[in-house]
């Protein structure tokens, strides 16, 4: 299920989103083992004036049966937990509660581009067990919130720099790459 009534999905000045999903494997449709898996998202954005709150909540469970590796749920990153590596905390069980406020600069006529300033406060964890899931244990982390602009223009550079060592390479470099790729997949946190 989604909703979705966000002015922007970069930095919005308005409205909601809801994501919820439920998935089910069973052996009998050809699956490894019998596991059920849900999660679910709520965002909203109010803005004050010039300055724009944004908070989000976000829950997972791999309910009945192991996930596996596979089935993680990771936390870590920029606004996932600032200052973890990205997929550093991996568990079966999730929590994460964001707060932003952010607002745009203004130089008059003297920069044509918006430029955003804020802060993100985050809190949350991962468990294996849902016997263990707990307030107490919550990890905090907090981040300077980022320009729209400027995100984009830096994962069109990345993107366009992969694309040309990509074309570049060899089909032996284009081997490694890949095994690199998959061995960073395998072990995010290495």
């Amino acid at each position: 299920y989604r909703y979705d009534s966000l002015a922007d999905t970069a930095l919005p000045t308005r409205g909601r989103r809801v994501d919820a999903t439920v998935q089910g494997s069973r052996t009998g449709l050809g699956a490894d083992s019998n596991r059920n898996r849900a999660a679910a998202e709520w965002l909203g954005v109010r803005t004050f004036g010039d300055t724009h709150v944004l908070a989000s909540l976000q829950l997972g469970s791999n309910f009945s049966g192991d996930g596996g590796v596979d089935d993680e749920f990771e936390l870590g990153g920029l606004f996932q937990l600032s200052g973890y590596r990205t997929g550093e905390l991996r568990g079966q069980h999730s929590a994460l509660l964001t707060l932003s406020a952010y607002e745009q600069i203004r130089f008059g006529d003297r920069v044509p581009l918006p430029i955003y300033a804020g802060l993100s406060l985050e809190a949350g964890n991962v468990w294996n067990d849902s016997d263990n899931i707990s307030t107490s244990d919550l990890r905090s982390a907090a981040a300077p919130r980022r320009s729209s602009w400027a995100s984009a223009s830096a994962r069109r550079f990345v993107r366009a720099r992969q694309a040309a060592q990509k074309k570049t390479a060899s089909p032996a470099t284009r081997g490694s790459y890949q095994s690199l790729a998959a061995r960073e997949a395998e072990a995010p946190w290495a």
